[in-house]
């Protein structure tokens, strides 16, 4: 027997009843730690609306499949969080669903689904700021899905893992051979300036392929990715590909493949500039290899520095079962300095905290050397012209701008953790 989802209220106790189904275009990603709770996200592919929901609710929605009763999942409830559901709570989380048109009801026509799209869009938009913007410039899905259909070996765990060797090669030998490598990269900017600005171009095209070869690499996990543009995250201008399907793959791994796989990418293409640097004596050639090289592997390995929510932070986050590290770290640090009788409840694990404690002590230490670097140089720049008095003030003004910037950031950033709310994008 099937029902209305008004009626769940009224037969809740009936174990024959079986309610509405979750709609096969909604999905339910694993969970990750929020605010010290599990988090859900569920994602209506018809709208492209994302919502983030407790850990009960998504046990609850996972379980809507058309087959089970009311009183199956009550059990399978009660045998997981050692509680019972009454009326109230079915109708609470059928108006949840319901109100977003996520169950297979038959209520959601044309009208409803673009209303829900445009609410969608207008949330995305709400995220960004100032200091934060994105441009969608192209839909890279036909290309990609083309790629993956008529290019498996691209694809395949053998590839990734060669090419994965080779570019680490290079990089440590780039690394290990810098001093030189360096010395001929200024001698190419000094004396044959056209192919540094040649090498650019190549550096921009590998900074293409790093997006999408997050894109790739999600398609080939079978997610999609339909969005690619320009962002504005202060202070960085960069390149973005859109890939929220990374929250849905069953396994960490997957996900941390998905963030580190644009870095790869992006070397991939510096490797036969990096041959040409170890055959070539001189020449043009080899002053535009150089450039490429060295501009190359700044860019790529920049991008595996876990802050600035560049991919090593998003890569760290998903390896560890975390919504975002950066943001959890200073919950968890919030959470320690207040008194003991006011601290939020956290269901971190243990590992989770000590890479936590670990992250936080070495945002600190990096931070602090950037700040002691900056003011030394800003010093033997222009403080030691000034007086007391204008250094005073200078660093006051700096101050509160940073401030000011910090605070703008925050607000872009903070959203509620209530169940249902438009969950944001997914991070790649």
């Amino acid at each position: 027997m099937t029902i209305d989802q008004q009626e769940v209220g009224h037969l809740a106790d009936a174990d024959e009843v079986v309610p509405p189904r979750l709609h096969p275009a909604v999905q339910v990603s694993p969970p990750v730690l929020r605010s010290g709770r599990p988090v859900h996200v569920l994602k209506d592919t018809r709208v492209g609306g994302l919502y983030r929901v407790g850990e009960r609710e998504a046990f609850i929605a996972g379980r809507l499949d058309g087959v089970r009763t009311l009183g199956q999942i009550d059990a399978e409830y009660r045998r997981q969080f050692h509680r019972a559901l009454g009326p109230d709570s079915w109708r609470q989380i059928f108006t949840l669903l319901g109100a977003r048109s996520l169950l297979d009801d038959g209520r959601a026509d044309a009208i409803v689904l673009d209303q829900l799209r445009t609410s969608a869009r207008r949330l995305e938009r709400e995220q960004y700021g100032l200091l934060s913007r994105r441009w969608s410039v192209a839909d890279p899905s036909p290309f990609l899905d083309a790629v993956v259909r008529r290019l498996p070996v691209l694809t395949r765990r053998p590839t990734v893992a060669a090419l994965s060797v080779l570019v680490t090669v290079m990089a440590v030998h780039v690394l290990v051979s810098w001093p030189g490598l360096w010395r001929d990269y200024q001698e190419t900017w000094r004396e044959h300036t056209a192919y540094g600005l040649a090498s650019l171009a190549v550096v921009v095209l590998s900074l293409l392929v790093h997006e999408l070869c997050h894109g790739l690499a999600t398609h080939a996990l079978g997610g999609s990715c339909r969005e690619m543009g320009l962002a504005w995250r202060f202070p960085l201008v960069t390149l973005y590909s859109r890939v929220d399907d990374v929250t849905f793959m069953p396994t960490r791994a997957q996900r941390v493949t998905v963030s580190l796989i644009g870095v790869v990418g992006q070397l991939v293409v510096l490797l036969p500039f990096w041959v040409v640097v170890l055959v070539a004596e001189g020449g043009p050639v080899r002053h535009l290899a150089v450039s490429v090289v060295v501009t190359g592997t700044m860019a790529s390995l920049v991008n595996l520095v876990p802050f600035l929510h560049l991919d090593g932070e998003k890569a760290l986050s998903h390896g560890l079962g975390l919504w975002d590290i950066s943001t959890e770290t200073a919950f968890h640090a919030r959470r320690l300095l207040s008194r003991p009788g006011d601290r939020a409840p956290s269901l971190a694990s243990r590992g989770q905290r000590t890479a936590m404690a670990a992250y936080g002590a070495a945002v600190v230490l990096v931070g602090g050397a950037l700040l002691l670097w900056t003011a030394l140089r800003w010093y033997d720049l222009v403080g030691s012209s000034l007086s007391t008095l204008q250094l005073v003030l200078q660093a006051a003004v700096v101050l509160l701008v940073w401030s000011a910037i910090a605070g703008l950031r925050l607000r872009g950033r903070r959203t509620p953790a209530t169940a249902g709310r438009h969950a944001g994008e997914g991070r790649p």
